[in-house]
């Protein structure tokens, strides 16, 4: 399967091999993550790769791969994140809370791992703890062509306008490229999204909460 190839050259090893999820708790907390979008995209495309960039505790990563799995296809999620949080976190304790911190270090990429491992989607799940911007660069130089791209990581324009660059750059022709909170709570990716979809003449499709651009088939 493509995740096991995946796995092997980002890690170089079966990094869930070992790994022991009775140790955290079952927690798949997240936001707008089983969304329709997600769903349809999975059903007309039928992506070989998939790449989340934001990921959490692994709802919408989770959702995704059991989509994939329920069609029969031998898919990919490759899942990008930190683990370490956004500034929306890090300013408000009872947030932090919620990376569950140990020594000072968040023990959220953990969770994730043994949130994949209960769903037996090791075989579909590639973690790659890693910002946005160096994922991107190290994709790029091997030559990935998702299908599909979700977008949820950090919110303010600066970044949400660079990750829509960078991924979409990676897209493959007909693929497409789904974005979270788009809404008037996160105003800042309201208008990256909207700025973006008219500086590529793209139809920008939006549903509660998720946006959607489709690169043209050429």
């Amino acid at each position: 399967m493509l995740a096991n190839e995946l796995m092997t050259k980002l890690h170089g090893t079966d990094i869930y091999a070992g790994f022991d999820a009775s140790l955290y708790p079952d927690d798949t907390q997240g936001w707008n993550s089983e969304h329709p979008l997600l769903m349809e995209a999975i059903r007309v495309i039928r992506p070989s790769l998939v790449i989340e960039v934001g990921v959490w505790k692994g709802a919408s990563t989770i959702f995704m791969a059991e989509q994939l799995r329920a069609a029969g296809l031998e898919s990919s999620v490759l899942a990008v994140d930190t683990f370490l949080g956004s500034i929306t976190h890090l300013t408000r304790p009872e947030s932090r809370a919620s990376l569950a911190p140990r020594h000072g270090w968040p023990q959220l990429y953990y969770l994730f791992l043994a949130n994949v491992i209960r769903r037996k989607l090791e075989n579909y799940i590639v973690p790659f703890p890693q910002t946005s911007d160096t994922a991107f660069q190290l994709m790029q130089q091997m030559g990935l062509r998702p299908q599909l791209v979700h977008i949820d990581a950090a919110h303010d324009y600066e970044s949400v306008a660079r990750d829509l660059a960078n991924y979409y750059s990676l897209l493959a022709p007909g693929g497409a490229l789904v974005g979270d909170d788009f809404t008037t709570h996160w105003p800042e990716v309201v208008w990256a999204a909207t700025e973006f979809a008219k500086r590529h003449q793209l139809n920008l499709q939006q549903l509660s909460g998720k946006f959607l651009l489709q690169k043209p088939n050429v």
